[in-house]
């Protein structure tokens, strides 16, 4: 039988004659394994090089007179054979022990062994380094109240310090010379090697870079909490987020932080647009994102009652990415900065650090830090660094950018977030483009916008002009030619762009064209005229002053032509003079945006038209 080959095997090795042989095969089974392993690890573990250990088992087993002291040490290749021999002299000395009786007698061997161990003072000291370090760190750290706190010892870690790099020893590449150092470990450390500045001398032979106890051990209790990899965490763009409580400290705020974290990772940007715009573009919807399971509530546990005290806490957690680029990394964490904040009154500090850059609230005074964010985030015109105040323009921003993005430029299931820069960059440079980006996206898609996109559309540039004066006044001014010239031409909105944009791109032809010599009036007048004249060559139902018979032909006439005029001359002084300072160049930078935002506009006004008539009728009928 298979379990009794271990016992046979060892057996074979061994000189015996052909009685002791056929004795010992009696006890050749898995009771004599059993028996055999505790000796020969109890003897490598606690009593390596013990003489009177072995006296003592062969003692105990009744064996003194039958097996020595030497015959226990047989050994070849590693394998104590010796003690295999005794154990099974001792099972065939005691053939009716089952194997519940044998696991019965190992334990109390165990424990007389422990017992007899310690009488003679046998057993060997343990230390452990790391636990010796982990007393020092807490000893020289944690401040208890009422008890005398042991100031740091400066002196001795500087000698350390110096001492290590003269003699070429490792040396922590996280906290310099504080405590003793060893080579780093790929097991141990999360990131990959050569990842923090080693602090070798000048032309230092060392390849691997050195780590205290204390920082191994806080290496493998980040594997333990995240359930992450060693050496493969770095390759994943990390983004830390430390969450402090900023006002109110309580186990309640406690707990409500920590579920949280753990459901942090599954935060969807495109369930997050989602709820915005179902919210009505309003960041208070997003309360209403799943953002932990409902069966979690453990109502009651805490009471009603929030503490008074100071329990200060910090909560970690951190973001990964599937992609390559920065960029990629930084969309979601700088979503939850600003998000969290709002939702839960707390400060959060994101940053790609292991490390946290403060150990309370205390230390900082935002309610978010955004330590190296990924370029997009200068784009945007925001401050990394930002107070209570300054958190919904913030968010509000940040959700259009992403929505706009999404919407867009996006590939499903795909984000593309590897192109939010450009996104953000055009948003930055003109508001026009969030309708330009807008057009492009329908072209590509052969569909045109519906009301719901239009007015979506526009309320993203509504969102984005906040606070910015120079592009609110912009976006004023489109909106009022586009309304000025909807007073002599009317379109549907589903005939082409040519046709909707009809009078803007005359005006903009006439003004790019004519020679820069013309002055301001003639400017206006060959403009208006050969918008007259194109305007000829249209339907009359596209006309509306010529639709209007309550009034004679000539009197429609005069109509049509001071509309018109009164259009080109808002073109040429607020457009061409005023925004763009009389720069045909720049104006012909921006003329295809000037376009698509005056298309929109177009659509927004038809739109807002359709509704007014639609609530005077109703108020009509009731």
């Amino acid at each position: 039988m298979k379990v009794y080959r271990q016992t046979m095997k060892r057996l074979e090795k061994l000189t015996l004659t052909d009685a002791e042989q056929k004795f010992l095969l009696q006890g050749a089974d898995i009771r004599a394994d059993r028996l055999a392993e505790l000796i020969i690890l109890a003897q490598r573990e606690f009593f390596e090089g013990c003489q009177e250990y072995i006296t003592w088992i062969l003692t105990t087993l009744e064996l003194q007179n039958q097996i020595s002291p030497e015959q226990t040490q047989v050994q070849s290749g590693g394998v104590n054979y010796g003690w295999y021999q005794a154990a099974a002299h001792y099972i065939a000395t005691h053939t009716t022990l089952d194997l519940e009786q044998v696991s019965n007698f190992l334990k109390d061997l165990g424990d007389r062994l422990a017992t007899w161990a310690e009488q003679n003072n046998l057993l060997k000291g343990i230390t452990s380094p790391t636990h010796e370090a982990f007393v020092n760190y807490l000893a020289q750290y944690l401040e208890v109240s009422g008890f005398c706190h042991q100031p740091t010892d400066f002196e001795n870690q500087l000698a350390a310090y110096s001492e290590a790099k003269v003699n070429n020893q490792p040396i922590c590449s996280l906290s310099s010379g504080e405590s003793d150092a060893e080579d780093q470990l790929d097991t141990v450390v999360l990131f990959k090697p050569q990842q923090y500045s080693n602090k070798n001398t000048l032309g230092g032979g060392r390849i691997k870079r050195g780590i205290s106890k204390i920082w191994s051990l806080e290496m493998l209790l980040r594997q333990a909490f995240w359930a992450v990899p060693s050496g493969k965490l770095e390759e994943q763009q990390p983004i830390f987020l430390y969450i402090f409580p900023a006002y109110v400290y309580s186990p309640q705020v406690a707990v409500a932080v920590r579920r949280l974290v753990k459901e942090l990772k599954r935060v969807n940007l495109w369930e997050v647009r989602k709820q915005w715009l179902d919210a009505g573009m309003n960041y208070n919807g997003l309360q209403n994102l799943p953002w932990r399971d409902e069966d979690e509530a453990e109502t009651g546990r805490y009471g009603d009652s929030y503490s008074t005290k100071d329990l200060p806490f910090l909560a970690i957690t951190y973001t990964t990415t599937r992609g390559k680029t920065t960029t990629d990394a930084w969309v979601a964490p700088a979503f939850l900065a600003l998000a969290l904040p709002i939702l839960l009154g707390v400060k959060v500090v994101a940053t790609s650090s292991p490390d946290p850059l403060y150990a309370s609230d205390q230390e900082f005074a935002d309610s978010v830090i955004l330590d190296g964010p990924a370029g997009f985030w200068n784009l945007l015109g925001v401050n990394p660094c930002l107070r209570l105040q300054d958190l919904a323009p913030a968010l509000e921003r940040l959700l259009v950018s992403y929505s706009l993005h999404l919407e867009c430029r996006s590939s499903p299931p795909d984000a593309r977030w590897q192109a939010l820069n450009g996104t953000v960059r055009d948003l930055a440079t003109d508001v026009l483009n969030v309708f330009a980006i807008a057009n492009e996206a329908w072209r590509e898609a052969k569909r045109e916008p519906g009301k719901e996109d239009v007015k979506r559309i526009w309320n993203y540039a509504q969102i984005w002009v906040k606070g910015n004066v120079n592009m609110q006044e912009k976006l004023k001014l489109i909106e009022r030619l586009v309304t000025e010239y909807r007073q002599f031409y009317q379109v549907k909105v589903n005939e082409s762009s040519h046709a909707v944009l009809l009078p803007i791109s005359k005006a903009l032809e006439m003004i790019l064209t004519v020679p820069e010599q013309i002055d301001r009036e003639d400017l206006i007048l060959q403009a208006a005229g050969q918008l007259k004249d194109a305007l000829e060559r249209q339907e009359v139902y596209k006309r509306p002053y010529l639709l209007d018979k309550s009034v004679d032909f000539p009197t429609r006439q005069a109509q049509e032509l001071m509309a018109i005029h009164a259009f080109i001359t808002t073109c040429v002084d607020e457009l061409f003079l005023g925004l763009y300072k009389g720069d045909r160049a720049l104006l012909q930078e921006n003329r295809n945006r000037i376009k698509s935002g005056a298309e929109f506009a177009y659509r927004w006004l038809v739109l807002q038209e359709k509704q007014s008539e639609k609530t005077q009728l109703s108020g009509e009928v009731a």
